[in-house]
């Protein structure tokens, strides 16, 4: 079994309305996101996928 992993970080921010509190004001949140890929056979390349690829899907 092969597999190849890849993570990306992002932040967005949101306001909660007609909410009494803290989350009513625009706040922000950060976000960190994996993605693994797993295959059991390799490509002529001798790759499971090229990471390029994987990192631009993500």
């Amino acid at each position: 079994m092969y597999e190849i992993k890849t993570q990306a970080f992002f932040s967005a921010a949101h306001h909660l309305l007609n909410y009494d509190g803290e989350c009513e004001n625009q706040h922000g949140h950060n976000w960190m996101v994996e993605a693994f890929v797993q295959g059991e056979v390799l490509n002529k390349s001798n790759i499971l996928i090229d990471y390029k690829v994987l990192k631009k899907e993500l």
